[in-house]
């Protein structure tokens, strides 16, 4: 398996996301030269935050901050990052969580008051992300669990037609439903 394989399992998830609906602000949790690019090049504005390494910041930054629709961030403290996200009052049409494993489960829980469409990276590891902290029971909303590449990527919406989106591709995608009733 090579590293676009494994660093880049969310991108088919992410470009038919991207294709089908009208995605024109993103904030993207986590840098990386297969989720960035596809990002700036289908929507007017993606704010994205470092969470992890200056030194990988630097590189994206070098990348594409020619792009007018890009901005970035460093944000190395756990602490800093959730406690800004859950002070902003900014929305997004789309979240994509792909960051620090200690912070992934409670922005994926922040985001719901900033998105209706929030994308997780690595969602194969329960405890070492925290994805078991997600508040899945959250009313109206849906995790959808995507298995068809490895790592896996999930879903969680409260968007009806994302929805009905994936379920048309439950057997394609090797997806898995959560409900709580």
């Amino acid at each position: 398996m090579n590293k676009e394989q494994v660093y880049g399992s969310h991108k088919f998830v992410l470009e038919a996301i991207l294709n089908k609906f009208e995605i024109a602000s993103i904030l993207e949790f986590g840098t990386g030269y297969c989720s960035t690019p596809l990002f700036l090049k289908n929507a007017k504005r993606v704010l994205s935050i470092e969470e992890q390494s200056e030194e990988w910041y630097n590189k994206i930054k070098d990348a594409y901050s020619k792009e007018d629709n890009f901005e970035i961030r460093l944000s190395l403290s756990n602490v800093e990052t959730i406690d800004n996200f859950s002070k902003s009052k900014e929305c997004f049409d789309l979240i994509f969580v792909d960051g620090h494993n200690q912070t992934r489960a409670e922005l994926t829980n922040i985001a719901t008051d900033h998105t209706g469409i929030i994308v997780c990276h690595d969602t194969e590891h329960e405890q070492f992300y925290r994805w078991d902290t997600v508040h899945k029971d959250n009313p109206g909303w849906e995790w959808f669990n995507i298995e068809k590449e490895y790592p896996n990527t999930s879903i969680f919406t409260n968007n009806g037609e994302v929805k009905n989106f994936l379920i048309s591709k439950t057997v394609e995608w090797s997806i898995s439903r959560l409900r709580e009733e």
